[in-house]
């Protein structure tokens, strides 16, 4: 009898096509699945072919587009009788009903779990209450979801793994100066933080320059703006041109109001950057001791940090040490796989 895999995917935007193989975390979950012997399914409501032209797409994986709920639900019901597992890969009303028509379910969110509001909240962890496993990228999500009474057995610390290779240390002995955001830049990216803190750093630093990797999808105003060096470089294509720049940086700055993951913050940690990062759960546990934390609007505070690091880049470079010996260890591709695969077992 064939064993199905069905991975619901919101969107696969065009861009992805551009990620690491380590870090194509779509295709490396449906790789592992067909590893352990599945048929791998997407189920998916995007614009036709963009993922069978993927680079690393796999010819063997199956494709549904739906055109609506009812068609959607109808397949959730199919594969469900057929005894498939469902991979649920966002935080929309037709991935958190998943449950609901399914019994196997795997729910892993691309951003922490806290949500905005107490009613989302609520209608969130009656969710995550129905699914069988959910997929979390640190101890503190895990610890914030015991708080909401959800079962210690549902909940398997998975994050992502990294690419070791494309992003990476050129020379350790090359000279290093002046700060990087790397990131598609989106509102609740608080770019005016990262840029206040900058200005500031600039009165005391005049020759520091603020370069900033990554698609502006939401336009920001800062009234400081001004009074710093930036070099926008908007979206580079090729990863080795951006692991270029972030040898060129010395620190890397995260200002974000949330976030999941982030791989953007390990890349350029592999790449030799010390870290200044908001004090939210996605980067406090994991990163404590090595690094840097401010409050996520206090750009005064993130101003002080750079400079700190400035001033004692031995200490930049010794946090940056102790980070990348982390993600070497634990957020490899085959230390992350083997996660994977005890996680799809029921």
């Amino acid at each position: 009898m064939k064993k199905y895999f069905i991975s619901i995917i919101w969107s696969f935007p065009q861009y992805f096509h551009n990620f690491a193989k380590e870090e194509h975390y779509h295709l490396h979950v449906l790789s592992i699945a067909k590893q352990m012997g599945f048929q791998p399914v997407v189920i998916i409501k995007n614009d036709k072919g963009i993922i069978e032209s993927d680079p690393l797409f796999d010819s063997d994986t199956k494709i549904i587009y739906y055109k609506n709920p009812i068609q959607y639900i109808f397949l959730l019901c199919q594969y469900s009788l057929r005894g498939a597992i469902f991979y649920v890969n966002s935080v929309e009303i037709l991935s958190l009903i998943v449950p609901i028509f399914a019994r196997k379910t795997i729910f892993m969110g691309h951003t922490h779990p806290v949500r905005q509001s107490k009613l989302k909240q609520a209608i969130f962890n009656c969710s995550m209450k129905l699914f069988s496993r959910i997929r979390l990228n640190n101890n503190e999500e895990m610890e914030f979801l015991l708080k909401q009474d959800i079962s210690k057995n549902k909940l398997w610390v998975t994050p992502l793994s990294i690419s070791l290779e494309k992003y990476r240390v050129i020379d350790e002995n090359l000279s290093r100066k002046n700060l990087v955001y790397f990131g598609n830049i989106t509102t609740k990216k608080n770019l005016p933080t990262i840029i206040r803190a900058c200005a500031i750093v600039a009165e005391k630093y005049s020759n520091i320059t603020l370069h900033m990797v990554g698609k502006i999808y939401d336009v920001f105003n800062s009234d400081v703006e001004g009074k710093l060096n930036i070099v926008k470089h908007g979206f580079i294509e090729n990863i080795s041109d951006v692991n270029e720049i972030l040898n060129k940086t010395s620190i890397y700055l995260n200002s974000s109001f949330d976030e999941g993951m982030c791989v953007a913050v390990y890349n350029s940690a592999l790449a030799g950057n010390a870290l200044c990062l908001p004090k939210i759960m996605s980067f406090t546990g994991v990163f404590k001791g090595k690094t840097l934390f401010h409050d996520v609007t206090d750009h005064k505070q993130l101003a002080r940090n750079i400079i700190y690091y400035i001033e004692n880049p031995e200490i930049a470079r010794e946090h940056n040490k102790l980070i990348r010996e982390m993600i070497i260890k634990e957020y490899n591709y085959n230390v992350i796989s083997n996660k994977m695969k005890k996680l799809f077992t029921f």
